[in-house]
């Protein structure tokens, strides 16, 4: 659709098309060749989460208020959560994640909006579990900005584990908090969960 229109705008205007097309191009390759962006965390920091995820703060990021629209916020939570679910994948050398009808869907959400991020800006959000239960556990985030080199944002959100077939909670699976333990070693709960597993996940 793009290519189509640009050709109506060469037959029409063709220096204003031409000079669109090559900002089209630059557009293109800056997306393909962009890595995101990591900056140095103050000394501390970085071990508080065992998974960071570095991103920039996107010009449409922004509302008419000329800051970060607090809805948004949910959205880099969102990205950090699914960044962890990954590492579980890569750290436990498997995608348990498409091999059963359990999965983890959100139950609580909340932000504490501590100052408001501006483009540009590049922005790291550091997710752990803090709370673990049989057929819970609640991620908590925080949202460090490199242009405010402080902490923009925090919150936390509560992932239920559940049975997609019979529509109801389900306990988590014995890999899901094997994946877990090597992430986050030091969490003493969810050791105590693998020890309640007397045989592992038949779904595995």
């Amino acid at each position: 659709a793009i290519t189509t229109h640009m050709q109506y705008l060469k037959a029409l205007m063709p220096k204003r098309a031409i000079r669109c097309t090559h900002y089209v191009q630059q557009v293109r390759s800056l997306a393909q060749t962009a890595s995101p962006p990591e900056f140095n965390l103050k000394d501390g920091v970085k071990d508080q989460f065992p998974v960071w995820l570095f991103q920039a703060v996107q010009w449409g990021d922004m509302d008419a208020f000329q800051h970060v629209n607090n809805c948004v916020y949910f959205r880099y939570f969102e990205n950090a959560r699914v960044e962890y679910l990954r590492q579980m994948c890569i750290v436990s050398n498997s995608n348990f994640f498409s091999k059963r009808s359990i999965g983890p869907i959100m139950g609580d959400a909340y932000t504490r909006f501590k100052a408001p991020l501006t483009y540009p800006d590049n922005i790291a959000i550091g997710i752990r579990i803090a709370e673990l239960e049989e057929t819970q556990f609640k991620f908590r985030y925080e949202v460090h900005s490199e242009q405010l080199q402080r902490v923009a944002a925090e919150g936390s959100g509560v992932l239920v584990s559940y049975d997609f077939t019979t529509g109801k909670r389900a306990a988590l699976p014995l890999d899901m908090l094997q994946a877990i333990a090597l992430l986050q070693p030091n969490h003493d709960t969810v050791h105590q969960l693998i020890s309640t597993h007397e045989t592992p996940d038949k779904n595995v």
